[in-house]
């Protein structure tokens, strides 16, 4: 599980992703936002979104984990991806 806050609109909205594998990491997602028990906005977003908005030179550790968990999951992806050629 993932959970991170988005800022969308000036607003904070708090995401997680629950049963995303690695090899789902750039798969987008469809979150619906409900206030007051009516549908407010729906955003598609990802983990790979996410990854993006970590700038180098804000964080250079933070930068340098995202890039590598970035490629844990394209390998994670290719792996999967050759399971199902078999």
């Amino acid at each position: 599980m993932l959970t991170y806050i988005l800022k969308a609109d000036h607003e904070l909205y708090y995401v997680t992703f629950r049963g995303l594998a690695a090899n789902r990491m750039s798969d987008r997602v469809l979150a619906t936002l409900w206030k007051d028990g009516k549908q407010s906005k729906s955003m598609s977003y990802s983990i790979e979104t996410y990854a993006s908005t970590i700038k180098e030179a804000d964080d250079a550790a933070l930068y340098k984990l995202v890039n590598y968990m970035m490629r844990y999951g394209d390998g994670a992806k290719a792996y999967a991806k050759s399971l199902n050629k078999q």
